[in-house]
């Protein structure tokens, strides 16, 4: 029997020279690498994903077998679902909506309304407030009849009568 040394010889004399011929184009398409080894690796991840990894043997349905708790297990109030609504049903929404909008422009105007009567209201509690100043400052000033009040000095006196005849003056 020939031995095999021979054609093992030859055969790694030929993978040293494919690999030097690599290994000298290597550094120069070092981003070429990368990619080719990033889409290598993730060609195998999807063949494995594909291959090894199974839904579950009762996915989409259920694994029960009684019908009658399926059933059941809906009406459960810990299990909040989203019914698909009737036509009544979004009609009754959407008119449940419309009374809500009527009541909050209803109570915006209101709302100005009350705002117009305070604004209204204060404005009349200055204008009487003023009137009510205006006549205490009336009531308190002296009246120039010539005759000073009592307990006046007698500056007070001659500016009093001086007044009146000044008063009396421009009248007559």
């Amino acid at each position: 029997m020939p031995s095999p040394e021979p054609s093992l010889e030859h055969f790694f004399d030929r993978v040293r020279a494919v690999r030097d011929g690599l290994l000298d184009r290597w550094d120069v398409h070092t981003n070429l690498r990368t990619v080719v080894i990033m889409l290598v690796a993730g060609a195998v991840a999807g063949h494995a994903y594909l291959a090894y990894i199974r839904p579950p043997e009762s996915f989409p349905v259920g694994a029960h077998d009684d019908l009658f708790d399926c059933l059941a297990r809906i009406a459960d109030p810990d299990i909040r679902l989203n019914w698909p609504q009737t036509q009544a049903d979004m009609q009754a929404a959407a008119m449940k909506m419309e009374i809500e909008k009527v009541k909050a422009s209803q109570a915006m105007q209101l709302n100005e309304m009350e705002m117009q009567s305070k604004m209204r209201l204060q404005q009349q509690e200055m204008e009487m407030g003023a009137a009510q100043k205006s006549q205490e400052m009336q009531m308190s000033a002296p009246k120039a009849t010539g005759t000073p009040p009592r307990g006046a000095t007698a500056r007070s006196r001659i500016a009093a009568g001086s007044a009146a005849r000044a008063t009396e003056a421009r009248s007559g």
